[in-house]
């Protein structure tokens, strides 16, 4: 486990309470406001990934998942910032952690999409955009990679 002061990283289990938790928080900031929900097929996907999560006094403060690509290589999903977090800066330490913990795994290269509105907060990050804009849950996106 992480630690940051009074914050933890940690990584929730799939299936786990602290699973559901980060579910949660993924649906209330980026699911519903666009009139999203999951489905089984989606959720089952999510059995290999890593859900990672910052906590404080036992509630998800930021999460997001991780899935392996292979030769290493990941791509982030699914970035959430519980609402009255947002904009001061814990979006930046969890990936700044997570980026950590997964050079420390072997990887060499992570991607994304990114909604438009939040480039810049991934480009503050090393994340360079590849490609071109494209939509995605009705928004546009860009694909970004990183290179630890």
């Amino acid at each position: 486990m992480w630690s940051g002061g009074v914050v933890e990283l940690c990584r929730a289990e799939f299936g786990s309470g602290d699973y559901a938790a980060c579910l949660e928080l993924r649906r209330v900031v980026l699911r519903e406001p666009l009139g999203l929900e999951w489905s089984e097929g989606d959720l089952a996907l999510e059995e290999e990934e890593w859900q990672m999560g910052w906590w404080e006094e036992g509630e998800v403060l930021a999460c997001v998942s991780v899935r392996w690509l292979g030769a290493g290589r990941v791509k982030l999903r699914q970035m959430a910032v519980r609402g009255d977090r947002q904009g001061k800066g814990l979006g930046g330490l969890l990936v700044g952690a997570v980026l950590e913990i997964l050079g420390g795994e072997g990887v060499a290269e992570v991607e994304l999409h990114a909604r438009e509105s939040v480039v810049g907060f991934y480009e503050k990050l090393g994340f360079e955009i590849v490609g071109e804009r494209f939509e995605e849950v009705g928004l546009a996106h860009w694909a970004m990679k990183h290179q630890i």
